[in-house]
């Protein structure tokens, strides 16, 4: 009987201690999804479209995991045009340039940016990647999503992973290096973000390449010719730029000291201002040649008086 007590007793403790002694905590379950590493970013939002314009978007990501990691992006839009072909990018069909879109045109693309991104860092992509239709219509939304992948687990999937065998374009620019950037906002999804694009109802897609302006004839201006003034002591004499017009100048008059300049009305030649110096002489001479005659007759009549 006291063998039994002291078994109970024993028993009754061991209980009471595993109560008080917490349970290990169970490690946590890993992911099955590589891409769990990465999250997208920024959380969707809506953009001002304007036709025949880029988007100002941002495809973003952030590297959760504890190693340099390659990754590929993959953007489906619905009725919305990619803004540049890049060389390491696939593209399906393009939408034509004359068919107005509607959101079941679709168009995807994959790329895969050429630099790793840093274990904790924000990146985006390196360019520009959606822009409007042309024909977008006034008041109409469209859309865009996209997703990260790691290229590891891309390179894994089979040819018609994401349709990737049916994209068959490829583009000609280079694709610059993913940047590093410090988001607004943490990102909190997945791998996973999208956008929209809405032309406000004002908005009218362009129909007609715009008309050339025609060029204002050029009108060059006709020199105006002010007197020519003698050179002074020391002055260089100024040059007259010649007249641009082909229609002749009319004639200046200017003004000369010691009398006012005029002409006849039908502008012959140049107004008389000197003095007309051989009739001067001429009277000079006249009246020197009588004065001497007139001094040599009074004289021989004196004489002869005299006699």
């Amino acid at each position: 009987m006291t063998t039994v007590r002291r078994l109970l007793g024993l028993a009754s403790a061991a209980a009471l201690t595993a109560m008080l002694i917490p349970a290990p905590a169970q490690a946590a379950v890993p992911s099955t999804d590589p891409n769990a590493v990465l999250v997208a970013g920024p959380a969707p939002k809506t953009f001002t479209g304007v036709p025949d314009k880029w988007v100002n978007e941002t495809l973003e990501v952030r590297n959760d995991s504890d190693k340099p990691l390659r990754v590929v992006l993959h953007v489906k839009t619905k009725g919305l045009w990619f803004a540049s072909s890049y060389i390491t990018c696939k593209y399906s069909d393009s939408l034509p340039p004359t068919k107005v879109p509607d959101v079941t045109d679709v168009e995807e693309a994959i790329c895969q940016p050429p630099n790793e991104i840093e274990p904790g860092g924000s990146y985006k992509f390196g360019g520009g990647f959606i822009r409007t239709h042309p024909k977008a219509q006034p008041g109409a939304e469209y859309s865009y999503e996209f997703t990260w992948y790691t290229k590891e687990y891309a390179d894994a999937q089979g040819p018609t992973w994401l349709g990737r065998d049916k994209l068959t374009h490829t583009g000609f620019h280079t694709l610059a290096l993913m940047t590093k950037v410090t988001p607004e906002t943490p990102y909190t999804g997945d791998n996973s973000s999208s956008g929209k694009v809405v032309i406000p109802a004002g908005e009218t897609p362009p129909t007609t390449p715009p008309a050339t302006a025609t060029p204002e004839p050029t009108v060059t201006p006709t020199a105006t010719v002010g007197p020519t003034l003698p050179p002074g002591d020391g002055e260089e004499e100024p040059s007259t730029p010649a007249p641009t017009s082909s229609s002749p100048a009319a004639p200046t008059t200017s003004p000369v000291a010691g009398g006012v300049g005029g002409g006849d009305d039908t502008g012959g030649g140049l107004p008389l201002t000197g003095t007309n110096v051989a009739v001067v002489g001429g009277l000079g001479a006249v009246l020197l040649i009588g004065g001497a005659g007139a001094f040599l007759l009074a004289r021989r009549r004196r004489t002869s008086f005299s006699a």
